[in-house]
């Protein structure tokens, strides 16, 4: 039998609620982080436990490639497990009093403000020889989080009050030891990006999609497969120690992408990130890459698991004008409410294009789906134009929305026999003549391949509709397509 400890910190997501700015939300996200890594080195330092004995998160000095890193991005998340060596809370309390004063002085940071309003809390429990140790504490941790501090003293919230754009580049600059620090706009003589400097990219002038900012997230699907199989406190540490690398690479993947990660932690990941970068890649192509980085660093479990663990988005894009805190929040809806619910079905994106004229359209796309939308935004973009009718492309894309509208009784009916027939019936104009391969060869293909089988689809009235689900489709490949000033 051994004692352990979990710890919980907030409030995180309520923070983060505060701020109308980028660099705000990211130190927000920063702060928290920096607090959960400073608690793990000072346990060390001060000798309650050795760093084999902190088995969530991952925690090594050695391993200073994925927990030192430079650019600001967070690795470390609100929960943290460790094996007591016999000094118990107390000892705990020494630790967090130290780390209230070390996060104090680099935030610049009132500490009896840190001391009323952080939401550290912890609990002790034992664990018998083959007991899972994360499991054992989990509700433990969660009714701990849903435990909120009456901060009394409090007149004004010092971290929305400090954290300005000013003061956090002097604090990044002169207390936190980040160098490159993925905020600072290159482009811009050093300024902090804003949305609008993370959205734009070279490849995207003159494109409307230069004025739209993605906000993504991802969490992993079905993980309690993995950590049921945990065995002892070695396998626990090694698990994390995944983890831990999982996130170094998906911010490694969002920093090369041009975005900017908000943060990374456990198998969750926020980032805001450009429709497009300047290599051409769109974000759905980003998002594939993120899937592979998690299968391929989660493959040694995976022959344990049932089911396979997959990862699910909510991914909204918005005008970059729009409220950050309003982004922030819906975003978390689509993951949480839609792709991780029954509406989206888990293993999937669900996609919200929200268009700064009002029009938006709401759609998911199913994880064995996204190489075929990958390829249909890039087909789209490949379609003829008339140089002698400029716009003629989207204006023929805005008519296939509303032929499929007039014939949605005939699309929701469709099946794989007569996909061909009604594509060429109703996709009839000159332009479509004139591109046909792509009306009607590598659409109703689509339609075929992924929409009747439920790989990509919208639903109407509480049920999935073929004519919304190709109609949200279309609507998102105009918009990568679409001229700065067209409707």
């Amino acid at each position: 039998m051994s004692n352990y400890i979990a710890i919980t910190i907030g409030p995180l997501v309520y923070t983060m609620s505060l701020f109308s700015n980028v660099a705000p939300l990211w130190a927000s996200s920063y702060l928290f982080s920096s607090v959960a890594k400073g608690i793990c080195e000072s346990l060390v330092d001060s000798g309650v436990c050795a760093e084999e004995d902190i088995v969530v998160p991952f925690y090594s000095k050695d391993r200073k490639d994925i927990i030192e890193r430079n650019d600001g991005v967070g690795l470390f998340h609100d929960h943290i497990i460790y094996r007591d060596n016999g000094q118990g809370l107390d000892g705990l309390k020494k630790v967090i009093d130290e780390v209230y004063l070390k996060i104090s002085d680099k935030f610049e940071l009132d500490i009896e403000f840190l001391r009323n309003y952080l939401n550290v809390f912890a609990c002790e429990f034992d664990v018998a020889d083959g007991e899972n140790i994360i499991y054992k504490c989990s509700k433990m941790l969660d009714c701990m989080e849903l435990s909120e501090k009456f901060n009394t003293p409090e007149i004004k919230n010092e971290i929305a009050e400090r954290f300005n754009n000013a003061a956090i580049k002097n604090i990044v600059r002169d207390n936190l030891g980040i160098s490159d620090w993925q905020l600072l706009d290159s482009r811009n003589e050093g300024r902090i990006k804003d949305m609008n400097s993370i959205a734009f990219t070279n490849s995207g002038k003159g494109l409307k999609r230069n004025d739209y900012l993605c906000f993504l997230r991802s969490d992993a699907d079905n993980m309690g497969q993995i950590i049921s199989g945990l065995k002892d406190a070695e396998q626990c540490r090694s698990f994390s120690e995944s983890c831990l690398r999982y996130c170094s690479k998906t911010a490694n993947a969002v920093k090369e992408f041009g975005g900017v990660t908000i943060y990374a932690g456990g198998d969750d990941l926020f980032a805001l990130v450009p429709c497009e970068n300047d290599k051409g890649e769109n974000v759905f192509e980003l998002i594939s890459s993120l899937n592979g980085i998690f299968a391929d660093n989660f493959k040694e479990y995976f022959d344990s698991c049932e089911k396979t663990p997959t990862l699910s988005f909510g991914l909204l894009i918005c005008y970059n004008k729009f409220p950050l805190y309003e982004a922030v929040d819906m975003s978390a809806g689509l993951l949480f409410g839609n792709s991780k619910s029954e509406f989206g079905g888990k293993d999937c994106t669900t996609v919200h294009l929200l268009k700064h004229s009002g029009q938006s359209s709401l759609s998911v796309i199913k994880n064995r789906s996204l190489d075929s939308y990958i390829k249909l935004l890039k087909r789209v973009e490949k379609t003829g134009d008339s140089e002698d009718e400029p716009g003629k492309r989207e204006t023929a894309f805005a008519s296939a929305g509303r032929k499929i509208y007039e014939f949605r009784t005939l699309f929701d009916a469709g099946n794989e026999s007569n996909t061909d027939n009604l594509f060429v019936n109703t996709f009839d104009s000159p332009f479509h003549e004139e591109n046909k391969d792509f009306y009607h060869e590598a659409l109703p293909k689509f339609y075929r391949e992924n929409i009747l089988s439920n790989g990509v689809f919208a639903y109407i009235d509480g049920k999935i509709s073929p004519a919304a689900s190709l109609d949200a489709a279309l609507r998102t490949a105009k918009f990568f397509t679409e001229k700065e000033g067209e409707k």
